[in-house]
């Protein structure tokens, strides 16, 4: 099996997952449910975590480790969100980097970049601006991934 065909049927995998464990959904999703942005890459762990977390600081998100390859990262505040009245926008995403395995000495992590269904509740206003920096996040991160040479398959799925 060759390494694109193990990513990109892990990837896959992962995504589904990602659906099943949203079902059935609770009262604070919206109707569109969470994304889930999904990277494979040819590095270890820890090169995938720094990768992530270096675009995110450059994006103006704040990066909170739980565990090693668990996280969020936040942007802006949400009581600034609720004092202005719903004008500024807040954001928040879980991060997972998981460790998937590899043929032929290759080494491939995952990174899944997802919407935290508490950042995005509210009007439809806000739920737009959250989907829309969810694409923005998605197309940057793919960028810098294939930038840095490491890029092997991204998908985007809404759970």
């Amino acid at each position: 099996m060759s390494g694109e065909s193990l990513s990109s049927g892990y990837a896959k995998t992962t995504a589904l997952r990602c659906c099943v464990a949203d079902y059935p959904p609770d009262s604070t999703r919206s109707a569109t449910g969470r994304t889930t942005s999904i990277f494979t890459v040819r590095a270890q762990p820890d090169l995938a975590r720094r990768l992530t977390a270096a675009f995110l600081v450059e994006q103006a998100y704040i990066v909170d480790w739980d565990e090693e390859w668990d996280g969020t990262a936040r942007k802006s505040s949400r009581a600034l969100h609720f004092l202005a009245g719903g004008i500024s926008q807040s954001y928040s995403f879980d991060l997972n980097i998981r460790y998937v395995g590899g043929t032929n000495g290759d080494t491939h992590s995952l990174i899944e970049i997802r919407q935290d269904a508490q950042g995005y509740t509210g009007d439809p206003v806000g739920t737009s601006k959250t989907q829309a920096e969810v694409e923005h996040l998605d197309a940057g991160l793919r960028f810098a991934l294939e930038s840095a040479g490491v890029l092997e398959h991204s998908e985007m799925a809404r759970c």
